[in-house]
């Protein structure tokens, strides 16, 4: 599991979908399961059911703990994105519709 590409991808999928925050529970049990413990993550695991705020609260506190370099979320959106249209563009399906001709 890489740490700190799916934590910004969480966070982008946050700002950028209608994003299920009971996927953070999922997300945690699956950190747990790869060997990564902190107390906000064990807590988190076990919250299913919670609402959104609470969840998204337990997941700030277990980043902080397990990646503070990590950009706030609004820059994590905006890499996630750039990520995705350069994997679009590269599998051949251009972003917006643009097929890299003039109409």
């Amino acid at each position: 599991m890489d740490l700190s590409y799916t934590l910004l991808h969480l966070q982008a999928r946050r700002q950028l979908t209608n994003f299920d925050s009971q996927e953070l529970v999922d997300w945690a049990v699956a950190a747990l399961v790869a060997g990564y413990e902190t107390e906000h993550l064990v807590m988190l695991a076990g919250m299913a059911g919670y609402s959104s705020l609470e969840l998204w609260d337990y997941f700030n506190r277990a980043i902080a703990a397990l990646a503070p370099e990590l950009p706030p979320a609004d820059a994590a959106a905006l890499h996630a994105t750039g990520i995705r249209v350069a994997e679009r563009t590269t599998a051949g399906a251009h972003p917006g519709g643009y097929h890299g001709h003039a109409s």
